[in-house]
């Protein structure tokens, strides 16, 4: 139960994120799909923070 709960949970924050593309001047990926497009291209490891800005 406790795997289906945070596999669920994991699934709809990846389908909340926003649908800007480019990186900001601070370098961070908005997009979450363009950012492992890039990582995957690169051979480069991904840093994931999830926040909540008010």
């Amino acid at each position: 139960m406790r795997y289906t709960t945070s596999t669920l949970l994991v699934l709809s924050l990846l389908s909340a994120t926003p649908c800007v593309a480019k990186p900001t001047g601070d370098g961070w990926y908005r997009n979450l799909g363009e950012a492992q497009r890039v990582a995957r291209d690169t051979g480069r490891p991904m840093f994931i923070v999830f926040r909540c800005e008010t």
